[in-house]
């Protein structure tokens, strides 16, 4: 039961629950890849679906992170500013994400051209959140 317990707390806090989700996602996806079982990289799909479609409410959480730490000078030199560009990194592919949310249900209709400069933006703040994620832990 104490394990039980421990799942249940580790599932209280919204940023522990999306990389239990983003790690039953990818484990789906190889699982699937390596054992050429399509149901297993379906599965994965719709949690990341179901991942993705949390993320549209993100906003308050990070600006309340961004806003508690300020420009990280307590952080010192190099790693305050880091821990803030990575806030205003994550608030920036939030917003792209959004977008990409409405082309994809055919709510926001655009020409071409803008679909790929949206595509592109979000890939661009998706790399940028995770490298300054990654260099920040």
């Amino acid at each position: 039961m104490e394990l039980v317990d421990e799942f249940c707390n580790l599932l209280q806090v919204h940023t522990n629950r999306d990389k239990v989700v983003y790690l039953a996602c990818y484990s789906l996806k190889f699982w699937g890849a390596t054992a050429k079982r399509p149901d297993l990289s379906t599965a994965s799909a719709r949690l990341a679906a179901a991942r993705a479609a949390t993320r549209l409410f993100d906003d308050a959480a990070v600006i309340k992170t961004l806003h508690a730490y300020g420009l990280g000078k307590q952080d010192g030199p190099w790693w305050g500013p880091l821990g803030t560009s990575h806030s205003i990194f994550t608030l920036a592919f939030l917003q792209a994400e959004k977008l990409i949310f409405l082309l994809d249900t055919g709510v926001l209709i655009l020409d071409e051209r803008k679909v790929y400069t949206i595509r592109t933006a979000h890939k661009l703040f998706w790399s940028l959140f995770t490298f300054v994620g990654f260099l920040s832990n």
